[in-house]
């Protein structure tokens, strides 16, 4: 006669068997519908709470009430990059005293750089004149030097050589990675990191920001991630945004090509220039590659914000446009 332990351990080992059953059957249901039955549809997300652009990449941003969209992304958007004395791109990484660069909206053929400590040093802008080899990451594109004053300037300002390059007015070519551009797009950069336009989600900063408190840290403002549209409203998710596929605001339609891997930047005080581990510590825990479902990056990456690849040009963005994004349904 069968022992009480021994009756106990079969009970188990079919309770455990049945549990096992009932997932399996439940993940076959999930996956056929989401599958089968599924289907792309725009849905309203919210709308545009703000617009920024960056003239000079890793300087100081503006904001903006509208914004104007051209080949290279939002006009007046990274079209400057500071270089090196070998041509290779300087940022925040580096210098993050380059955080307090202001730079002025490029009027007609010129811009204002302004510093602390620094008179304002007033730049007549050229896309003429003899081609330089410019380095970002592992792009090799051109540009077109700005002047001996304004290097001047920003070598005494960064204590090392430096200079300001600008977009030439022809022959300027920097495809998107093949791999993450859109059929049909016009995959196009300027001097971003990797990308033509950045989206960040207001609902996703509020959930990170309440992660930090819990641990103990102050809140961080949208500026530490530098975003071209920030999406806000009530009908927000927090991290809704890994799930759209493309994005329609005011008149241009955008594709979401690839989560925005953060770098130690986003530690950086864009007011003080002080550095710390928030938002990098926390967003450790819960947005590394498996967390967001993305091919893109590494194990030790995290993601905060969207990079896309819009598909045409001659369109505007305002602040308060409706924002509608491509998801399944399912």
């Amino acid at each position: 006669r069968p022992s009480g332990d021994s009756m106990a351990m079969k009970g188990a080992a079919v309770g455990a068997a049945v549990a096992a059953g009932c997932l399996a059957a439940y993940g076959t249901y999930r996956y056929v519908r989401y599958h089968f039955f599924g289907k792309w549809e725009w849905v309203r997300v919210g709308h545009v709470s703000s617009l920024h652009i960056y003239p000079v990449k890793s300087c100081r941003g503006t904001e903006v009430e509208e914004m104007d969209i051209g080949l290279f992304g939002p006009v007046n958007d990274r079209v400057f990059i500071v270089v090196d004395d070998t041509g290779r791109f300087i940022t925040q990484r580096q210098n993050p005293e380059m955080a307090l660069i202001k730079p002025s909206v490029p009027s007609g053929a010129s811009i204002v750089l302004s510093a602390p400590g620094m008179s304002p040093i007033k730049v007549t802008t050229t896309g003429s004149g003899a081609s330089i080899d410019v380095g970002i990451w592992d792009d090799e594109v051109t540009g077109v030097d700005q002047g001996a004053a304004c290097s001047k300037w920003l070598t005494d300002y960064l204590q090392r050589p430096a200079r300001l390059i600008g977009i030439p007015k022809a022959g300027y070519d920097r495809p998107t990675s093949a791999k993450w551009s859109p059929s049909g797009g016009l995959n196009q950069a300027s001097y971003a990191d990797g990308f033509p336009v950045l989206i960040a989600n207001e609902a996703s900063l509020c959930d990170l920001n309440e992660r930090m408190a819990k641990q103990g840290s102050p809140p961080l403002p949208m500026n530490r991630f530098r975003p071209n549209i920030v999406v806000g409203g009530i009908e927000l998710v927090a991290w809704e945004e890994d799930r759209w596929k493309e994005v329609k605001v005011g008149t241009e339609r955008m594709a979401v090509v690839k989560p925005c891997t953060r770098c130690k930047v986003t530690t950086t005080d864009q007011e003080t220039t002080e550095r710390g581990e928030e938002p990098v510590k926390t967003m450790g825990v819960f947005r590394r590659k498996w967390h967001v479902g993305t091919r893109a990056g590494d194990k030790t990456d995290v993601f905060f914000g969207q990079n896309c690849c819009h598909f045409g040009t001659g369109g505007k963005i305002f602040k308060g446009d409706v924002v509608e994004a491509k998801v399944w349904v399912w």
